[in-house]
């Protein structure tokens, strides 16, 4: 791990990285060293067998997220800061030492909690994580903290983070920079409204004494002026829930829906004697709602059993059931928006790594009940929007763009077919050569990832003056170029367009400037996600936690090259085609709009 930090700090610009191997939380060592700045994503989990801090600590726990948290508050100096990724448990839990850690940031430390969507560090953990924003200077002189929450991250939340078009961290960072900077100068926070987020004084934060750093928490709930009546969902429980411990048969085979298996789709099919800890019997036409976080606004009606199995469910789902509410009308009033605002004030940390909704406090939440025939016509107009939604995933899911592989095609090295000016085929600069500090607000743009993996070369904000540009000017993008990612979400590309910033790329990209006689870069970027690419860079890659496409074995690739005509030809049906596939993406975004609408007009909220 020492090794991999000093090369990771290198590659960021620390020529001479500076690193202490030793226990942090058993050992005194250099307990008197504070620090001006701290980043830090500290481990999730205790090592087995405990761990055994010692008495320096101010609060006393065996959690390493506590200690950790605790560590690096205690040792800023008088203006230091620190971005801290955590597990949830540090947001909700409700054991005396997560709440004295809560009271400790509350009242000396914290300034802003992001709340992370969960998967955000699939496949290695898909526990939940927020990252706390600690300056004790500013911490001192403001009387608020401020909540911000992001929904994506730019890459969707299954095991392989494929990259998406939805990226909510630059807004993030925008309004957090913003909060910051009205805090310092001591500017009204009247006017500030970020909508990722939201400011909430210190004092409700403080009032019952749990110090939840849930910033949905503290929303402001809205007030409806629904003209049907309002029932507190709690009258739809399902009275007849039946534990099926120690009833179960246990030769008897059953369904058990959990969670895992509502994320797949399908329940586990067990013998009585498997299953395990008490469950409850559901039955078709009863809607499930998750109570536990992250796994919030997941809820299904139950259908008839393919198999006639009986079917059972975890407790952790709340179950409704009642002849005066249609069910899929109240599955679309727990998954909306209204309702979740005042869901996630039930949330309570009751042990273990997850933080769950008190169904007692759920059953206080009042939802709109207009009469049944009205409840029908909405569900009806919900299940037409939802089909035209499905219809439209299943074309974008099932689309790739294919390139029918003449036989005739000669098949040449890629470097066969860059230009033959200097620098036509290059990795971006080594680290020490681009560290943060050549940084400036306005010059020659930095061309990375970000770029690529959202196929924007307009986005980001990182620039280098006009000096370092002429440093590095082997390294600068020019009008067709195309721009290849390298490390992690490794062979994604971009065509460079006419109208672009002056820039260089960074070392996680390579650039290849290619002889537009011999290949197009819009082929060339069509042809990165054919098979017969994708198999190659699957080989030529190499890496542990991070798989690296080096400029050497990229250089290996080797490639069909069909005349530039054909190639134009056959790049002109992929843009068709990419047309239809981003029209359907509207579609679904028309769609899900039209169901919001739908679900709200029963509410017919507005805030307070």
């Amino acid at each position: 791990m020492v090794r991999l930090s000093l090369v990771n700090m290198y590659l960021h610009g620390f020529v001479q990285p500076d690193i202490h191997e030793y226990d942090t939380l058993s050992s005194e060592e250099r307990w008197d060293e504070y620090a001006d700045v701290i980043l830090a994503n500290p481990p999730f989990m205790s090592p087995r067998g405990g761990i055994h801090p010692h008495s320096r600590f101010s609060v006393q726990s065996r959690r390493s997220e506590v200690l950790f948290v605790d560590y690096m508050a205690k040792h800023l100096t008088h203006d230091g800061r620190a971005g801290i990724i955590v597990p949830e448990g540090i947001i909700f839990q409700s054991q005396k030492a997560h709440t004295q850690l809560r009271k400790m940031l509350v009242e000396d430390y914290l300034v802003a909690v992001i709340s992370l969507p969960a998967g955000v560090f699939k496949p290695y953990s898909g526990v939940k994580t927020s990252i706390l924003i600690l300056d004790r200077a500013l911490a001192r002189h403001t009387d608020h903290i401020a909540f911000f929450k992001v929904e994506n991250d730019g890459f969707d939340l299954g095991d392989q983070r494929r990259p998406i078009d939805q990226n909510d961290l630059p807004q993030v960072r925008t309004e957090l920079n913003d909060y910051l900077r009205r805090t310092r100068a001591d500017e009204s926070l009247d006017d500030f409204q970020p909508p990722l987020g939201l400011v909430v004084e210190k004092d409700r934060i403080v009032a019952n004494g749990e110090y939840n750093l849930g910033g949905e928490r503290y929303r402001e709930v809205l007030a409806s002026k629904s003209s049907y009546p309002l029932i507190p969902i709690g009258r739809f429980y399902r009275k007849r829930v039946k534990s099926t411990d120690p009833r179960l048969t246990p030769d008897e085979t059953y369904e058990l829906w959990s969670i895992p298996a509502f994320g797949k789709g399908k329940p586990e099919v067990l013998k009585g004697s498997e299953i395990g800890s008490p469950k409850k019997i559901v039955y078709p036409g009863d809607v499930l709602l998750s109570r536990i976080v992250p796994h919030i606004r997941r809820s299904w009606v139950v259908k008839n059993s393919q198999s006639q199995f009986k079917q059972v469910a975890s407790t952790e789902w709340i179950v409704f059931n009642s002849d005066e509410i249609v069910p899929e009308y109240l599955r679309s009033i727990v998954i909306s928006d209204a309702f979740h605002q005042q869901f996630m004030q039930t949330i309570t940390g009751v042990g273990g790594s997850l933080s769950r909704a008190n169904p007692k406090a759920v059953a206080d939440i009042r939802i709109p009940v207009p009469p049944p025939e009205v409840q029908q016509e909405i569900v009806a107009e919900i299940k037409g929007y939802q089909k035209v939604i499905d219809g439209a995933r299943a074309v974008i899911d099932n689309y790739r763009p294919h390139i029918p592989i003449d036989p005739e095609w000669p098949v040449v090295g890629i470097t066969d077919l860059v230009s033959d000016n200097p620098h036509s085929f290059k990795a971006g600069p080594f680290g020490s050569a681009l560290k943060k500090d050549s940084y400036v607000p306005t010059g020659y743009k930095i061309y990375g990832q970000e770029q690529v993996i959202r196929g924007d070369s307009g986005f980001g904000d990182y620039y280098i003056s006009n000096e370092k540009y002429h440093e590095l000017q082997n390294y600068r993008v020019t009008a067709g170029d195309v721009l290849v990612s390298l490390v992690g979400s490794y062979g994604k590309t971009l065509v460079v367009p006419c109208e672009f910033e002056p820039g260089i790329i960074n070392p996680r990209l390579a650039k290849i400037s290619l002889n537009p006689k011999r290949m197009i870069p819009e082929f060339l970027v069509s042809l990165f996600v054919q098979e017969i690419v994708l198999e190659q860079i699957e080989a030529l890659s190499h890496g542990g936690t991070m798989n690296i496409l080096s400029i050497k074995t990229l250089k290996g690739l080797r490639l069909p090259m069909p005349p530039v005509d054909d190639q134009r030809t056959i790049v002109e049906q992929i843009e068709r085609e990419e047309a239809v596939i981003n029209g359907n993406r509207e579609l679904i975004d028309h769609f899900e709009r039209r169901i919001k609408g739908a679900v709200g007009r029963v509410w017919d909220w507005d805030s307070c």
